[in-house]
């Protein structure tokens, strides 16, 4: 229960037999009889070194510079190949727009192919990348709040919308949910670590293909749609 805007979010979570994959279904309920601004973002943390790199399809993308959004270049920044962001010394708030895209997802992989995906139905379509940097302070920070030397970490989110300077209105009595998934992924390496940013995009897609996630997720997600009322 959220007493500042009188709302409820459930989360009901699902672990298929005989499978690595965890589905999470979100339902915020607006108790009020009035429409309210409303925020959600999921946050998963992933290691970060030299051969970790983001993965994720990608029209547009914005920097959140303190109160502005300014339009980034991806992958490269001034000969910087960021999709490594463990290249980048200062920190990256990166949001990453793609209306084309039906289903939202994104990924990241190590030096051998590996790593972990996330997939979402259409209403959880913010994708962000965050990463503190790697000088003195973004060390400093990462160290604090993990342990001291062994602090390396990226933060990768999706959210309800695109940005998190927007909110989202809920209308008056009313529910918003989604689907969306977690689990491994594992990627050819050469293709992952192609210096064409879009053949490991389009090559981490096919792998979530193959898997048989994108035609999982319209099934699950009416499945787990029929829970919301379940108390």
């Amino acid at each position: 229960y959220d007493r500042l805007l009188n709302t409820t979010w459930q989360v009901d979570l699902y672990l298929p037999e005989d499978s690595s994959n965890i589905w999470y279904h979100v339902t915020a309920r607006n108790l009020n009889n009035y429409e309210i601004p409303y925020y959600w973002w999921t946050n998963i943390a992933a290691p970060c070194h030299d051969k970790i790199r983001f993965i994720t399809s990608s029209k547009e993308s914005v920097n959140h510079f303190f109160e502005e959004l300014i339009n980034f270049p991806w992958p490269i920044e001034n000969g910087i190949d960021i999709s490594y962001p463990r290249r980048y010394k200062t920190a990256l708030s990166l949001f990453y727009m793609d209306q084309t895209e039906k289903l939202p997802w994104f990924s990241y992989a190590d030096e051998n192919g590996y790593g972990l995906f996330h997939l979402a139905s259409p209403t959880l379509k913010g994708k962000k990348l965050w990463y503190f940097g790697y000088g003195q302070g973004g060390t400093n920070w990462m160290d604090t709040l993990s342990l001291p030397g062994k602090g390396q970490y990226i933060e990768i989110q999706a959210g309800i919308t695109e940005t998190q300077v927007q909110i989202r209105p809920l209308a008056a009595n009313k529910n918003l949910s989604w689907t969306a998934c977690f689990g491994p992924v594992s990627c050819q390496a050469e293709k992952a670590h192609h210096v064409d940013y879009q053949v490991a995009v389009k090559h981490t897609e096919e792998k979530l293909i193959e898997n048989g996630l994108f035609k999982q997720l319209e099934e699950i997600d009416r499945q787990m749609s029929s829970w919301e009322d379940i108390t």
